[in-house]
């Protein structure tokens, strides 16, 4: 991945660059690719689940091929991919889960730290998927936590997957956000005005929308779900007339982001039951327009999220509603950050005190 990313960056200088968020319990790099030129951000991230590692290969080809559209000012699936990166850029993280990756491809050898490598003997075999055997079973990072558990929304609520203690799976933690890869992903979050969240999985070729919106913020996801569905084929789940009636979703990255940070948010599967990397061109094909419809819905959505945060003269935030603003500077202010609130240029609020704890700094 490195490598390739190298590749892309020397050939596509002028459209792609790549940084280091964090790193992982085993020190790899968390890399983040920033592909485009605009102001209007979007964030997709692939490989949460170790064992989803083609998620990986989904955004690399996605970045690759949108990077010769841009030169050769060609169209992709209707999408003039110039002029949409020239106004917006896209936030890729294409390995959240790097220790977790390396593990289900060389198995204990990927292991670089001694403790980490003696610790995963006492990890248990949770999942029981008929898809998949071995190490290939591997969703957790590498200290057996599911980063997609790991998330501060609805972290109480039982769920029929819930193992007490570190597994290949669905083990939320100890507690919220305890994570490296975890807490990578919140700080991106947190400090970019990003429009819209999408996570890239693989099991059941449909797509999850739905995080407890409603009125305007419902039709909104809607709307773009429509659009999901015409590019990529798959269906909603739940569908739309059936909501919120038996639906549960908690404790995953789009719960969070939909729920704490007001953006539509999806997770995305795109591929069912047993796959490898040679059914790779038929599992990518849905992918092809879809960052693309997300930046040009990203242009059209900003126009109602007048409401900008600003953390010390930096813009971290833009929210629809002023009562959201508000609560989002007095969660994340600290005593060393200064928040405001401008819509049209004008400030509607700034924060009244400088808060003496730094429980929630970012």
């Amino acid at each position: 991945m490195v490598t390739i990313i190298e590749e892309l960056e020397e050939n596509f200088s002028e459209l792609i660059s790549w940084e280091s968020i964090g790193k992982s319990w085993d020190n790899r790099n968390i890399i983040l690719l920033k592909l485009g030129k605009g102001d209007t951000l979007i964030h997709i991230n692939g490989s949460i689940h170790a064992r989803e590692r083609i998620t990986t290969n989904i955004i690399l080809k996605n970045i690759e091929d949108y990077c010769n559209a841009y030169y050769s000012k060609k169209i992709i699936k209707g999408y003039d991919v110039k002029k949409l990166l020239d106004q917006v850029t896209i936030y890729f993280v294409p390995m959240v889960n790097p220790d977790g990756v390396d593990y289900t491809i060389l198995g204990e050898s990927a292991v670089r730290d001694a403790i980490l490598k003696e610790n995963l003997a006492s990890i248990a075999s949770f999942d029981r998927s008929p898809y998949f055997s071995g190490i290939n079973r591997w969703k957790a990072n590498i200290k057996g936590v599911d980063i997609n558990k790991q998330w501060n929304f609805g972290w109480e609520e039982k769920e029929l997957l819930d193992p007490t203690k570190p597994s290949d799976s669905y083990y939320k933690g100890a507690y919220p956000h305890s994570e490296p890869e975890t807490q990578a992903l919140e700080k991106l979050s947190l400090q970019h005005p990003f429009m819209i969240y999408c996570s890239y999985h693989t099991q059941g070729s449909l797509f999850y929308w739905y995080k407890y919106q409603t009125a305007n913020d419902l039709t909104e996801v809607i709307n773009i779900s429509k659009k999901i569905t015409h590019i990529t084929g798959f269906q909603p789940f739940p569908v739309y007339n059936s909501i919120p009636k038996n639906f549960s979703s908690y404790k995953g990255f789009t719960d969070w982001t939909a729920v704490e940070l007001k953006k539509p948010s999806f997770t995305i599967e795109f591929a069912k039951g047993k796959y490898s990397e040679k059914n790779f061109d038929k599992i990518y094909e849905p992918s092809i327009g879809l960052p693309l419809m997300f930046a040009e819905e990203a242009l059209n959505l900003q126009q109602q999220y007048k409401y900008l945060v600003y953390f010390d003269e930096v813009f971290v935030q833009r929210f629809k509603r002023l009562e959201d603003a508000i609560n989002y500077i007095e969660k994340y202010k600290n005593a060393e950050i200064h928040g405001l609130v401008l819509k049209n240029g004008n400030i509607e609020y700034v924060s009244p005190t400088k808060s003496t704890s730094n429980t929630n700094v970012i």
